[in-house]
């Protein structure tokens, strides 16, 4: 009986500790977050998530529903995920920009930041340079480009300019100058706002130009009007026979008189050369001894010497051709002397 009773206890026992073991086992923690969802409010004041227990997911601030299933169900103490799937919200086309447009390079979806650029020789107005692709779509209001405007052109020294003071110039707006009688434009005469609010180019100069009539010693005219020379007037100049020019033939009046400079006509200077000339002197001394003996009678006995000397100096000149100047050479006269010497022996 006694130990019935023990058996029936221990029975109790382990179905007690049973029960409480299943319960514990199919209890589930809190849902857990994914991408681009969040759980409802109905799902988020739920404290216990016992076995079944089911929640819902719905997509995060500036996502849509693309497909899929929002629950969630506890199951054996896992949730079983959602396989709902979210985008990224659109916030369509930004409004055209007049004299505008937008960098679209990030998209225009959820998050997406574009940017304004205004179209040459036009500024932003309201400063709206960025937008943002919000949850309610784009960010701040519409920008504006606005013409750019140049402030009053400048005056110039007798002149004036075609302009009422009164109007507003803006971009490609054109100023136009002239001068006062006497007085020569130096430069260009329109001037054009430009997108940096700024004239281009600088505005002329009204000046009176005059330049002096050149004086070329030896030169001729050939090219260019008559005095008097003013801006722009040009020369042109050439020597006469026998003469070079020295410089630019052809001249321009500027504001700082003539450019280039005036040329100058200089004589030509004609090169000769005189060939070398070598002189040789010859001195040639011919001396001829001839000894005649005859034998007469012990009384008489002549003895007869006679010297032929000859001297004979000649000079040639010899020019730059290397010929030689004519004339009787030394060998010659020595032998005509050699050929002489028996015919004066018969005269001794």
């Amino acid at each position: 009986m006694f130990s019935c009773s023990i058996l029936r206890i221990c029975c109790l026992l382990l179905m007690v500790l049973g029960y409480s073991n299943m319960g514990v086992y199919a209890q589930c923690s809190k849902p857990p977050d994914y991408p681009n969802m969040e759980l409802t409010s109905e799902s988020m004041a739920i404290t216990n998530f016992a076995d079944g227990t089911v929640v819902n997911y719905q997509c995060a601030l500036g996502y849509v529903r693309k497909q899929g299933s929002s629950s969630s169900t506890c199951s054996n103490g896992n949730w079983n995920p959602p396989s709902l799937e979210c985008k990224k919200k659109s916030c369509g086309a930004p409004a055209d920009v007049p004299n505008g447009h937008y960098n679209l390079s990030q998209g225009i979806e959820y998050g997406a930041v574009i940017e304004i650029i205004c179209d040459k020789g036009f500024v932003l107005a309201n400063q709206v340079r960025f937008r943002t692709c919000l949850a309610t779509g784009w960010d701040k209001r519409d920008p504006i480009c606005e013409v750019v405007k140049c402030p009053d052109p400048p005056q110039i020294s007798n002149g004036q300019m075609n302009v009422d003071p009164e109007i507003i110039l803006s971009y490609l707006d054109v100023v136009q100058y002239t001068c006062d009688n006497g007085y020569t434009l130096i430069g260009t005469s329109q001037i054009v706002c430009t997108e940096n609010a700024t004239f281009q180019p600088d505005p002329p100069q009204c000046l009176i130009v005059h330049c002096e009539t050149p004086v070329v010693d030896n030169g001729i005219r050939v090219g260019g009007g008559v005095p008097p020379y003013g801006y722009k007037s040009f020369l042109e100049y050439e020597c006469k026979e026998g003469y070079d020019l020295k410089g630019t033939a052809k001249i321009t009046c500027d504001v700082h008189g003539w450019i280039p400079a005036v040329p100058t006509c200089e004589r030509r200077v004609t090169g000769s050369t005189t060939p070398a000339t070598n002189t040789t002197t010859t001195t040639m001394k011919t001396q001829t001894k001839v000894t005649t003996e005859s034998t007469t009678p012990a009384t008489n006995t002549t003895t007869t010497t006679m010297k032929t000397q000859t001297n004979m100096t000649t000079e040639s000149t010899t020019q730059g051709s290397g010929g030689n100047s004519p004339g009787m050479t030394s060998h010659s006269i020595g032998l005509l002397t050699v050929l002489l010497l028996p015919v004066l022996q018969l005269f001794v």
